[in-house]
């Protein structure tokens, strides 16, 4: 993810790379993040339940929620700079 700035420092655009992709079925949990037509992100968590108890993956869906929150706070914080 990079964030590019306008010259008054103001956030003009988050840019999302895929950096590599595997088979998202080879691992216990994933968060799949999609763009949508409209300029949406869309971000998911799936899980095997099987492997991982739901209690866990509902305290992990937290963490992220909360974690990409304070991120996107951040980068708005930075630039009214």
């Amino acid at each position: 993810m990079s964030a590019a700035r306008t010259e008054e420092g103001e956030l003009a655009a988050l840019d999302f790379k895929p950096v590599g992709e595997e088979d998202p079925f080879d691992y216990d949990i994933v968060v799949e993040i999609d763009h949508t037509e409209s300029g949406d992100f869309v971000a998911k968590l799936t899980s095997w339940t099987h492997v991982v108890p739901e209690a866990d993956v509902i305290k992990l869906a937290e963490e992220y929620a909360d974690s990409v929150a304070a991120v996107v706070g951040e980068l708005v914080n930075t630039g009214d700079r």
